[in-house]
């Protein structure tokens, strides 16, 4: 299966916002969504948070969930941008208890907008985590050409942090993310398939991450099958030249007393050359078998091209002198 280039993100992500969660797994996940993506702003003496997606459903999902979770409606907009690809932006506003929201969530010390302090011993991490992909998180196609899996942070505390919790998956999963400063954003990247699945496991995305699987055995599938012609073609080529320097060297001698000195063996293996100038030496041997009834093996076809290379420079040599 193809796709565009943000499809197979929002696969993953409308698979995971399609779950069933319990109230803490939806709390760690709204944790790492506003984490990442929400603004905390001061208005008419109170405070507020914001946070928007360009996807509709993860935005419903969110609405759905702050309602659940708070027994609070948030106001949502949306707009539409005037550059690029003009996507609609899906805005949320949290304008009730905002301070007992934040601190719900580990994300405000009383004082300061913070990251919370995850442990790698809790199953709920995964959701925080999940809950920065809904965010910031990004995955190429499986069909693309390059493997490539992305968390986009702005600051660097945070990214930073988030890199620790995620580096301490690396022995038990087998993930090794790498982070980059590009465009004011802290990116934590993955660039290999076997690491983008298991984290496509760890964020309990299950659905696409057979799709990713499928995807990926097929793709390989057909690289090594496209290697395996480049072989045989450039081992082909190599036959075909190795074949032409024999019988250019054959039809130098054969006409020579020296061609008479050769074996009984090396003057039919001549005729055969002559006779099938593109065959393999594989298949010389057969011909041996059906044309003289002579078993001989690779090894002793190519011994014998030797010996008859060796009467060529013989013949050159007396030739130039």
């Amino acid at each position: 299966m193809k796709y565009a280039a943000t499809t197979f993100t929002q696969l993953i992500k409308e698979e995971l916002c399609k779950r069933d969660y319990s109230n803490d797994e939806l709390r760690y996940i709204l944790s790492g969504f506003i984490k990442t993506n929400g603004s905390i702003s001061l208005e008419h003496g109170g405070i507020s948070i914001s946070i928007h997606s360009e996807n509709e459903q993860i935005a419903r999902f969110l609405f759905t969930s702050i309602k659940r979770l708070y027994s609070i409606v948030p106001s949502s907009s949306f707009y539409q941008k005037m550059k690029l690809n003009k996507s609609v932006i899906f805005s949320l506003k949290i304008q009730e208890k905002v301070s007992d929201i934040l601190s719900d969530l580990s994300l405000f010390d009383g004082t300061n907008f913070v990251f919370p302090h995850l442990s790698i011993n809790d199953e709920l991490t995964r959701n925080f985590i999940e809950g920065v992909f809904l965010a910031s998180g990004s995955v190429n196609s499986p069909s693309s050409k390059n493997y490539h899996l992305q968390l986009a942070l702005i600051d660097d505390e945070s990214a930073q942090n988030l890199l620790h919790v995620l580096l301490k998956f690396k022995n038990d999963r087998k993930m090794d993310f790498k982070m980059i400063e590009r465009k004011n954003q802290y990116i934590l990247y993955l660039k290999k398939a076997d690491q983008i699945a298991t984290f496509l496991s760890m964020i309990f995305a299950h659905n696409t991450l057979l799709e990713f699987e499928n995807e990926r055995i097929m793709k390989d599938f057909i690289n090594n099958d496209n290697r395996i012609q480049i072989c045989y073609n450039a081992n082909y080529k190599r036959t075909l030249q190795k074949a032409q320097e024999q019988l250019k060297e054959i039809e130098f001698i054969k006409d020579t007393p020296s061609y008479f000195n050769l074996s009984d063996k090396e003057q039919k293996l001549c005729l055969l050359r002559i006779k099938y100038p593109d065959e393999s030496l594989s298949s010389l041997v057969n011909l041996f078998q059906e044309e003289y009834h002579i078993n001989i093996s690779k090894s002793g076809i190519n011994h014998l091209f030797s010996k008859i290379h060796d009467c060529y420079l013989e013949v050159l040599n007396e030739s130039q002198k």
